[in-house]
């Protein structure tokens, strides 16, 4: 589930946090996000660990918090079809356009994923309507923390 949470920066006010238990974030995947920096990538802000106590038990949960979208592509396409409208073709090809962007910039690779300086091509794994999301107009790509190193994938041209 996704919150939406005030930061008290003002550069950054409203954001989004989404929990997890801690085995199902890695190090590796907060180190990913940290690096990741595209104008087509949601932006990482910040990740902690929260602490809750549960009929005595301490339970530990992984925070990440990124930027906040105004709706994700799955819901426009929604509102759409409810009012009788379609997606413009201009729209359509730019939205395209912009997720090709995003997955172009992770197989071409993020620099020291775990720790070292070499480039690590990273692939998604999961990119659906709904980890397609809008920010004033601009689509960025969610999702990042499920992505994994390219490993053993055989690289395809995109023509």
């Amino acid at each position: 589930m996704i919150y939406r949470i005030s930061i008290r920066d003002r550069s950054v006010g409203a954001a989004a946090a989404k929990i997890f238990n801690p085995q199902c974030l890695s190090d590796q995947e907060v180190n990913l996000l940290h690096r990741v920096d595209h104008r087509n990538i949601v932006r990482f802000i910040g990740h902690f660990v929260l602490e809750s106590t549960s009929l005595g038990a301490v339970e530990l949960s992984d925070v990440i918090v990124m930027e906040l979208a105004d709706e994700s592509v799955r819901d426009r396409l929604i509102s759409l079809r409810d009012r009788g409208d379609k997606v413009e073709p201009y729209l359509r090809k730019n939205w395209i356009r912009e997720v090709t962007s995003a997955v172009r910039y992770l197989h071409g690779g993020v620099a020291g994923i775990e720790g070292g300086d070499d480039i690590q091509p990273i692939v998604h794994g999961s990119i659906t309507s709904t980890k397609c999301l809008l920010f004033h107009g601009v689509l960025k790509l969610s999702g990042a923390g499920i992505s994994r190193k390219m490993q053993g994938i055989v690289k395809t041209a995109i023509l």
